[in-house]
C-alpha cells in the first residue's frame, strides 16, 4: 500500500499523459479503448478527443519526470547509500508497471506507454552519487541523458506529447534541486537523523557476532 500511495504520488500527474497517448491513437485509428459515455460527455461539453485525452500541457511531463521523479531518486540514492539504489528502484518500478499493465491489458483496460527513458537517468544517478561529483554540475548532464532517451523512446515506440523547448529550465532547475539535496545532506540536523540508522546497523553486527566497527 505504501509503495503503491508513493509511485501515485510521484508519478501520477504523469501517467494520465501516458495512457491517454494510446487511447488517442486509438481512437484515431477507430478501435477507441476510452469509454464512449466519456467521450461524448466530452463532446457535449465543447471538448475535443485530443484536449479530452490529453489535457495537461505538453510541458508538464518532461518537468515532472525530471524535477519530480528523478529528484525522488537523488533522495532514495542519498538516504539509502547504497550502490545502484535508484536504479534498481527504476527497473522495480517499470517491471511492477509492465506486469501489472499486462493483467490489466488482458481485461481490456487501457494500456499505458511505460517511461522507460527515466532507466537513464537513475544509472547516471547513481554513477553521479557513487563517484562523488556534485548536483549542481551533475543535473544538467543527467537531466540531458533523459532527454536524449526519451528522443531515442519516441522514435522507436511512443511517448506523450514533450514540449522539447522547456530542455534548458528543466535541466538548469534539475541541477538547482540537486544542489539543495547536496546541501541538506552535508547539514547536521540531516547528520542527526540518519545516526538511528548507523547505531541500528552497529546493534544488528554486535548481535550477530560480528564486531562493531
Amino acid at each position: 500500500m505504501q509503495v503503491g500511495t508513493a509511485t501515485f504520488v510521484v508519478a501520477g500527474p504523469v501517467e494520465h499523459q501516458e495512457y491517454g497517448v494510446l487511447s488517442l491513437a486509438a481512437h484515431r485509428d477507430e478501435h477507441t479503448t476510452a469509454e464512449q459515455q466519456l467521450l461524448d460527455f466530452a463532446a457535449g461539453q465543447g471538448s475535443s478527443p485530443t484536449s479530452f485525452l490529453l489535457p495537461v500541457p505538453p510541458w508538464v511531463h518532461p518537468a515532472w519526470l525530471v524535477c519530480v521523479g528523478l529528484l525522488t531518486l537523488v533522495v532514495a540514492r542519498e538516504v539509502v547509500g547504497l550502490r545502484w539504489t535508484a536504479t534498481l528502484l527504476t527497473a522495480t518500478y517499470l517491471g511492477y508497471r509492465a506486469v501489472v499493465w499486462g493483467l490489466l491489458a488482458a481485461t481490456g483496460f487501457p494500456p499505458s506507454v511505460l517511461p522507460v527513458m527515466l532507466l537513464a537517468g537513475a544509472v547516471l544517478v547513481d554513477c553521479a552519487v557513487t563517484w562523488g561529483v556534485p548536483g549542481w554540475a551533475a543535473g544538467v548532464p543527467v537531466a540531458a541523458a533523459v532527454f536524449a532517451a526519451a528522443f531515442v523512446q519516441e522514435f522507436v515506440a511512443v511517448i506523450p506529447p514533450w514540449q522539447w523547448s522547456v530542455a534548458p529550465v528543466v535541466w538548469i532547475g534539475f541541477a538547482v534541486l540537486w544542489g539543495v539535496v547536496d546541501r541538506v545532506g552535508r547539514t547536521r540536523r540531516w547528520a542527526r537523523w540518519r545516526a538511528p540508522v548507523a547505531l541500528d546497523h552497529r546493534a544488528a553486527a554486535v548481535a550477530g557476532g560480528a564486531p562493531a566497527p
